[in-house]
C-alpha cells in the first residue's frame, strides 16, 4: 500500500482511497498491518465477508456436515469457506456467538456486522445474501 502510494504520488495519481479486505471475528489479519497503514494513508477500508462465508450465523454445528442447501453443502461455492473457516474450532465459535447475541437480544449477522463497524477504521461493510429473508 505504502509503496502504490509514493508511486502514484511521483506520478501526481490519484492516490489510493479504498481498501477491500476479507475481515470478521474468524479473520482479523487486516488489524495488524493493513488497518494500521491505511489509518496513517487516509485509506478507508470497505471490508467484505464480515459473516465469514456464513459460519458466523451459527447454521454450522460441531461434529455435524453442513445443512444440505447451506454454501458449505455446494462445492460450487463452498471453497474458500472449506479452506478458511470449516474447523470444529470456527464452528464451536460461531455457536458461543450465538450465545452472546441471544443473551444481547440481537441477531448473529448484526452482532458479526457490528463487530466489523466498531473499527474506526471501517468505512463500510460489504453483505451478500443469496435470500430476502437473509438480507
Amino acid at each position: 500500500m505504502l509503496q502504490a502510494q509514493r508511486i502514484a504520488e511521483k506520478l501526481s495519481a490519484r492516490p489510493i482511497a479504498v481498501s477491500q479486505p476479507r475481515y470478521n471475528l474468524l479473520y482479523r489479519f487486516p488489524e495488524s498491518e493493513l488497518f494500521p497503514v491505511c489509518q496513517q494513508e487516509g485509506i478507508g477500508q470497505v471490508i467484505f465477508s464480515p459473516l465469514a462465508h456464513g459460519m458466523l450465523t451459527g447454521k454450522y454445528r460441531p461434529g455435524e456436515p453442513p445443512p444440505p442447501e447451506s454454501r458449505a453443502a455446494d462445492p460450487e461455492t463452498n471453497a474458500v469457506m472449506m479452506k478458511l473457516y470449516w474447523t470444529e474450532e470456527n464452528k464451536r465459535k460461531a455457536q458461543e456467538l450465538t450465545k452472546i447475541s441471544a443473551e444481547m437480544g440481537v441477531s448473529r449477522a448484526r452482532l458479526a456486522i457490528a463487530w466489523c463497524s466498531r473499527r474506526p477504521e471501517v468505512s463500510s461493510v460489504i453483505l451478500w445474501a443469496r435470500t430476502n429473508e437473509q438480507m
